[in-house]
């Protein structure tokens, strides 16, 4: 559906009973359309009276300019019509499965669980902890129903980002959800663009309350570790050691919080492979003195 919200009140009321029921009623006549997948296209925003149809659309991108050069020619080195030369990457019969997969995987209570604490701090504009996120219009506690439906998503779009969180599971080759899978949730939550950023960052506060402070602790002793490896005046055996048991513990410490998470795994990785460089290192100098 190309720009989606540039339609009539009863072009968008027909679109409505197509992507709900998938029904299509011609005047007396109800037809039944056996719809897959929508994919709409907009320039814009949409305005007051198309919140709805907005509201169909389960995931959302933000589709920027190119970024880069690469892309730039990409782009321009086009012919033709793009679709012309498409390969499709699954077909409507393999979607059908997957659906049908989607359908029968099971949404533990542990997901249920961490599912109501995000819509809590979603709603409210807050993180686990309750401290406010830039961004987020909601108001101090969600007890106080002093919500703004133009600031938040609907309870409707958390219900339909529920099969999101079923379908990592499923690609993750799993029968039933488990918390971690609401990082799928993250496309399908924001209702402005700027919200973007924060509602990434109340699901990671929901799922990883202490990732964030893991995470600046070991950003700030690889910097260290960077700082002293990049001075060739640094012949310290002794100093080498240090930096290799800081760099170990602090992965070791990451990695016993068990966060699924692929950013803390890069992380770990990197401070594995620090405290490896430092303990060579180590070994050189103090074999040299």
């Amino acid at each position: 559906l190309d720009e989606r919200f540039k339609t009539t009140p009863a072009t968008m009321h027909s679109l409505l009973g197509m992507l709900q029921e998938r029904q299509f009623v011609n005047g007396s006549t109800v037809v039944d359309i056996p719809l897959n997948v929508a994919i709409g296209i907009s320039n814009e925003l949409p305005p007051t009276e198309a919140t709805a149809l907005f509201d169909r659309f389960t995931s959302m991108f933000w589709i920027d300019y190119a970024q880069s050069p690469e892309d730039f020619t990409a782009i321009m080195g086009t012919e033709g019509d793009p679709a012309d030369n498409a390969i499709p990457c699954l077909s409507l019969a393999k979607i059908q499965e997957l659906q049908d997969k989607r359908k029968k995987v099971r949404v533990t209570p542990e997901t249920h669980q961490a599912l109501a604490q995000t819509w809590r701090c979603v709603v409210a504009g807050v993180d686990a902890k309750g401290n406010k996120v830039d961004g987020l219009n909601g108001g101090p506690s969600y007890h106080g129903g002093n919500y703004s439906n133009a600031n938040r998503p609907s309870d409707r779009r958390f219900k339909q980002a529920l099969k999101l969180v079923q379908a990592r599971a499923l690609l993750a080759k799993r029968t039933e959800t488990k918390p971690v899978d609401l990082l799928a949730m993250v496309p399908a939550l924001w209702v402005k663009p700027e919200q973007r950023g924060a509602v990434d960052l109340v699901i990671m506060s929901c799922l990883f309350p202490e990732w964030p402070g893991y995470k600046s602790q070991g950003r700030a002793v690889l910097e260290q570790f960077e700082a002293y490896k990049k001075d060739p005046a640094n012949t310290d055996g002794g100093h080498w050691i240090n930096h290799r048991d800081c760099l170990a513990d602090t992965a070791r410490s990451i990695k016993g919080l068990a966060i699924d998470l692929p950013e803390a795994k890069a992380m770990i990785s990197e401070l594995s492979d620090g405290a490896r460089y430092a303990s060579e290192q180590a070994k050189h100098y103090l074999k040299r003195s």
